[in-house]
């Protein structure tokens, strides 16, 4: 089953790869406000889940940048404050509520999160040479 090492939210996609290329197996799950996280999610051992959490104006500035560069209006509802504070709190919440641990994304560079999340599970990166 694809659960078997990491479970990371937050839609943090380079963070996956970059895991999976240290030997790390993960599942990226992103959480939707009004939309329920899958039930095996809910099912799995907790230590296998990490949640990656960022804060409102980081989520914010990122996805301004994403939505210009793209196109699209930057106050559409990827971009809101309103949507991003509703979308945080709702990641947050499920955190609590699961009791899963997490690390806080919002000004690390990829290396350092997978680094702590490695650490979290007990794991070691493995690159290859």
């Amino acid at each position: 089953m694809f659960w078997r090492h990491t479970i990371l939210y937050w839609s943090k996609t380079s963070t996956s790869f970059y895991l999976g290329y240290s030997g790390i197996r993960t599942a990226n799950v992103p959480l939707i406000p009004d939309v329920a996280p899958p039930r095996e999610l809910l099912e799995l051992d907790r230590d296998k889940v990490i949640g990656l959490t960022i804060n409102q104006r980081r989520l914010k500035t990122i996805r301004e940048v994403r939505a210009r560069a793209l196109g699209r209006h930057v106050q559409d509802s990827y971009a809101n404050e309103k949507d991003i504070v509703r979308e945080i709190r709702y990641a947050n919440e499920l955190i609590a509520r699961n009791k899963w641990r997490s690390v806080d994304v919002s000004y690390k560079a990829i290396e350092e999160v997978a680094k702590q999340v490695a650490e979290l599970r007990g794991l070691r990166l493995k690159m290859p040479e």
